[in-house]
């Protein structure tokens, strides 16, 4: 460890004591609150238990007309804003103490930036610091947060779940934990706002001192403290280097702290958040960007820079936040538009489907090569079973698919050929997902001797615009997919598409794609792979039509 980490994690160790001890305290102020909400949700219980024994109907309009629960509400918002006085001291006194310990910080990164113990002493003037913070740890917008937004928000909710008790009839007895729950809800904000705000104070403190000395600090540095706990955004963010005026745009809870960039000096090497989190394991992974993040990740969709987004607030100025997966990829196109041998596959066969699968295919294949043969992405797990009949099953796992199973056998006539019994991309897989998947598959299959893929495509336009959205027979059709076409199609077909044989002759006619949207229905179809095959003219023609390229000998 560098004597920079050695440093910040001096630092961090004396912020996380004090933190302990505000929360304690914070906690324990928080009782009293706790106490009274049992008290009034006690008396609101007794009043409903003596009119139900008078025989009274316990209804929303009963409630609505009782003082009790106008009392329990009022009484909610007195206690939490009272409680919201005592955690704004708390959070003041604690802003103040992060001046100092911002002032020592700063000295002590200059010093171990610098390599010189007496570099950073003539560069502060605490006195001007303080000044120039300011009103920042008076505690004042905390209060206003917990008077006019936190207390008569928790109150709402405590009057709602105590209404629609009625309503449904439920017992209060057994709703006294739901609302003891809701209450608890201020203890849980006002812990993330003191740490949030202490946090604030310490860190513009720090970056008004690197201001007021920009004749030898020229920026700032952000740092991220790597663990589990982190989010991806501050450890994308771990690094970046910002200018002078850049206020440090936290989020709640953020842990994150500052270094200073001086003019000439180099800083001593440290390991960033990227590469902390390239060296994690799959599991710690998941913690901070979930299994569908990984999975993305892994294969190349994502990095942890696109989940760093940015939002502005009236209260609290610039702050940062984690994008969601949904919107990331919402945002992007599929990452590499390459088809190829998949990379990491695994591959778990039942006790003789390995022997099956070399005697249908004459040959001996990699655990990606395997993956290439059923379409998998990158890093899919895959498990192999055989029938009695000398076939495989092939199921294949990877967390932007929901669903891909495929079979190989042999057909009555003695070929090769592969059954693609479902494939459906999970919500969160990029656009491209499934057309990646049957090429990858197209190619591989073609290569090792299958002679052809076939299929049970389902839906018609409308089902392909409901929730369910199923539309294969459409979007396997645009793969190379080919059907007998008949009567019943033209029947209901253009006057200029009437009397076209198959599909992958409609498709390959001028508008014969909309035709087939909005008059086609599901059916089963078949994929030749010989590679001269109208088949595979119409999937390479789409493969360019997308800007996919090909890597594949």
């Amino acid at each position: 460890m560098s004597v920079l980490d050695n440093t910040l994690k001096k630092h961090r160790k004396r912020i996380i004591d004090r933190e302990e001890h505000a929360f304690r305290e914070m906690l324990q102020a928080y009782k009293n609150v706790e106490r009274e909400l049992k008290r009034s949700i006690a008396e609101l219980q007794k009043k409903v238990s003596d009119a139900k024994a008078a025989g009274q109907e316990i209804s929303p309009a009963w409630l609505q007309q009782q003082d009790r629960l106008k009392t329990l509400v009022t009484q909610v918002k007195n206690q939490i804003t009272r409680f919201g006085g005592t955690a704004s001291r708390i959070t003041a006194r604690e802003q103040r103490a992060a001046i100092g310990i911002a002032i020592d910080q700063t000295k002590d990164m200059i010093s171990a930036i610098a390599g010189d113990p007496f570099a950073a002493g003539s560069l502060l003037n605490p006195t001007a610091v303080e000044n120039a913070v300011g009103m920042m740890g008076d505690g004042s917008p905390i209060l206003d947060y917990y008077e006019k937004n936190l207390a008569p928000k928790v109150a709402q909710m405590i009057r709602q779940e105590v209404i629609k008790a009625a309503a449904l009839g439920t017992d209060f007895r057994m709703i006294s934990n739901r609302l003891l729950q809701t209450g608890q809800i201020t203890r849980t904000r006002a812990l993330a706002t003191a740490r949030t705000e202490v946090n604030r104070v310490r860190r513009e403190t720090t970056r008004q001192m690197y201001q007021a000395n920009s004749d030898v600090i020229t920026g700032w540095e952000w740092v991220a403290s790597k663990s589990a706990r982190t989010c991806p955004a501050c450890l994308a963010l771990d690094g970046r280097v910002f200018d002078l005026d850049e206020v440090f745009p936290q989020h709640v809870n953020c842990r994150c702290t500052m270094i200073p960039v001086i003019d000439g000096i180099q800083r001593p090497p440290r390991q960033l958040g990227s590469d902390w989190f390239d060296q994690q394991s799959d599991e710690i992974k998941e913690t901070i960007i979930g299994k569908d993040g990984v999975a993305a990740y892994n294969e190349g969709l994502v990095g942890l820079k696109d989940f760093v987004g940015w939002r502005n607030d009236k209260r609290f100025g610039k702050s940062v936040y984690t994008k969601p997966l949904s919107q990331v990829l919402l945002e992007k196109p599929i990452g590499e538009k390459i088809i190829r041998t998949p990379k990491n596959v695994h591959v778990d066969f039942e006790f003789g489907a390995e022997e099956v699968l070399q005697d249908l295919l004459a040959r001996d294949l990699s655990h990606n090569e395997i993956g290439g043969l059923v379409g998998a992405l990158d890093g899919a797990k895959i498990s192999v079973d055989h029938n009695d009949e000398g076939g495989l099953f092939l199921h294949v796992n990877h967390p932007l698919i929901s669903q891909q199973v495929r079979s190989l056998d042999r057909d009555f006539r003695g070929r090769v050929f592969m059954h693609n019994e479902i494939f459906r991309a999970s919500r969160t897989a990029p656009k491209g997902t499934g057309l990646k998947s049957f090429a990858t598959q197209v190619l591989h299959a073609g290569k090792f001797g299958v002679e052809y893929i076939d299929t049970d495509a389902v839906g018609n336009y409308k089902t392909s615009k409901d929730a369910a959205r199923w539309n294969g027979y459409y979007t396997w059709a645009r793969f190379g997919y080919n059907a007998q076409l008949g009567p019943n199609d033209w029947a209901i077909f253009p006057e200029t598409f009437k009397g076209i044989q198959d599909l992958n002759e409609l498709m390959l006619q001028t508008n014969g794609k909309f035709v087939w949207l909005y008059k086609g229905t599901g059916r089963p179809m078949l994929f030749d792979l010989d590679r001269s095959s109208r088949s595979r003219r119409i999937l390479e023609k789409y493969l360019q039509e997308k800007n996919f390229a090909v890597d594949f000998e």
